[in-house]
């Protein structure tokens, strides 16, 4: 059994009957582990601003750096991000679905009876992260440390922490041209317009997902061309919100950012008229979010455009069918070794009757009289 394996069964929901002992409980709203979601497209340079972010003396929880792709493993390493990342896999899976296949999600789809019953390992992941995240000697101190994430799964699964987990403080939306995000996803074997369509629900999801929530939206583009002034910003919605800021922070977090070398992937703005169009329509809701807002609450909602939905539901659609198949071949696997095992009792067996009959212990006016 490979460690993802693992990791997938010690998410596995509960059944009815073996429902989680106390210490996997999700914590209260005031217990819990404060933190900043950090939530934009893959190539959006959302890893690049969490760590900025970090700068201002905030923990930072790594993100898992080479997330899985479509028939793809992202490995066997156990870290605290790839940890996060195989539990999020988890819920996604639970809904059938994946980050490259976006699962439906109506309104409230946190609360399925199969949601709460798996949360609480999962949030205990997440807390023991936070946790293990923070500077050294913040705990106890006056003003409550804070951790910052980037994953691109919290464009779909931000509702889940939030309403399970509880800390989310703030949420960071970032966004960089399509081509950036076409050009990020092409090494994990996915098309142009696959990752067009994933760049628009990616960031209609962020902007759905963070309502009510202190946001602070980046245009990582804009925001590297002057880290100075990036940075300044970003302390001050810091400090609007209450949270704490280092005394070096504008200065640590604009370095990040000037030092970056992430975001040389996909520079130069939509390449193609697909980009252009998905740009385009992006525009005035990313218009909207750019800057900081003490409760994000616009008055509409972003869509993605049709023949995105349409591709990511046929995405889905084979998605499902691939994991339909690998159950199946599963199930098959399971009555294979059960076959085996009754085949290697059987042959014991055998070598046992013939060791009787060897022997002379084995005679035919009784029962076999076996060695021990």
């Amino acid at each position: 059994m490979t460690q993802r394996t693992a990791l997938h069964r010690t998410f596995s929901p509960p059944c009815t009957h073996d429902m989680p002992t106390a210490d996997q409980t999700a914590p209260a709203a005031a217990e819990a582990s404060p933190w900043i979601a950090v939530a934009g497209p893959p190539g959006s340079g959302g890893d690049v601003i969490a760590r900025a972010m970090a700068g201002f003396g905030l923990g930072l929880v790594e993100s898992s750096r080479a997330p899985a792709g479509p028939g793809r493993s992202s490995g066997d390493h156990a870290g605290a991000g790839q940890l996060l990342s195989t539990a999020g896999d988890v819920v996604l899976g639970w809904l059938e679905g994946a980050w490259w296949a976006p699962p439906d999600q109506p309104p409230g789809w946190e609360h399925r009876p199969e949601v709460v019953a798996g949360a609480p390992p999962i949030v205990a992941s997440l807390e023991a992260a936070v946790r293990s995240a923070l500077p050294p000697g913040t705990e106890g101190s006056v003003e409550e440390p804070l951790a910052v994430w980037y994953d691109l799964r919290h464009a779909l699964l931000l509702p889940f922490w939030r309403a399970h987990q509880g800390g989310v403080g703030a949420a960071v939306v970032t966004w960089r041209h399509p081509g950036a995000t076409v050009a990020e996803l092409r090494s994990l074997g996915i098309g142009h317009m696959h990752a067009i369509a994933l760049w628009e629900a990616q960031l209609v999801g962020a902007l759905e997902a963070a309502r009510g929530l202190p946001v602070l939206g980046v245009d990582v583009d804009a925001a590297t061309d002057d880290p100075a002034r990036w940075a300044a910003s970003a302390a001050r919605f810091l400090a609007d919100q209450g949270f704490p800021v280092a005394d070096d922070g504008e200065e640590q977090a604009g370095a990040v950012l000037q030092a970056s070398s992430d975001l040389r992937v996909g520079a130069g703005g939509p390449a193609d008229e697909e980009e252009a169009a998905s740009a385009g329509r992006m525009a005035a809701p990313l218009a909207l979010v750019a800057g900081p807002h003490h409760r994000w609450d616009p008055p509409g909602s972003a869509h993605a455009g049709r023949w995105a939905a349409a591709l990511l539901e046929a995405h889905l659609a084979s998605h499902r069918s691939a994991h339909g198949a690998i159950d199946a071949l599963a199930i098959t696997e399971d009555a294979v070794r059960d076959a085996s095992s009754a085949v290697a009792a059987l042959d014991w067996t055998v070598d046992r009757l013939v060791e009787g009959w060897a022997s002379g212990r084995l005679t035919d006016g009784g029962p076999p009289t076996l060695p021990d």
